[in-house]
């Protein structure tokens, strides 16, 4: 299966498949990060508000599938939505000096690690998201 024009002509710069393999999520430089069903390839979902045109950043679920996660170049922030409605929820602060490149979830806990161009890895754990 191909993804033809996956992000309308703007570079793919990260894909993960979902725990049960029948969704992809991926991000690319137009800045859109999208939920695609495996079998239709049809998109389910498209998560904005987040800028990612000159990085190589990332698109991640959750441990719980429930949130995703994706580096904001222009704000030095983490944008954060719900999976499933792709509403937004308010970007985390990441206490970053630079652009963040990544953001790698905890495949088991609700802690997550970024990192940026200012030369650190930062380690976030939350009990609960709350917006």
């Amino acid at each position: 299966k191909t993804f033809d024009d996956a992000h309308n002509g703007a570079e793919v710069t990260s894909i993960q498949f979902s725990r049960n393999g029948k969704y992809v999520l991926s991000s690319g430089k137009d800045s859109v990060v999208k939920l695609w069903e495996v079998t239709s390839g049809n998109i389910l979902n498209e998560y904005v508000g987040v800028t990612q045109h000159n990085h190589r950043t990332g698109a991640q679920f959750n441990h719980t599938e429930d949130l995703i996660i994706a580096p904001d170049e222009k704000g030095m922030a983490v944008g954060c939505w719900d999976a499933r409605t792709a509403e937004p929820h308010p970007h985390l602060v990441s206490g970053h000096n630079n652009v963040i490149r990544g953001a790698i979830h905890s495949p088991t806990m609700p802690a997550f690690i970024s990192c940026s161009d200012d030369f650190r890895a930062r380690f976030w754990y939350y009990r609960e998201y709350r917006p």
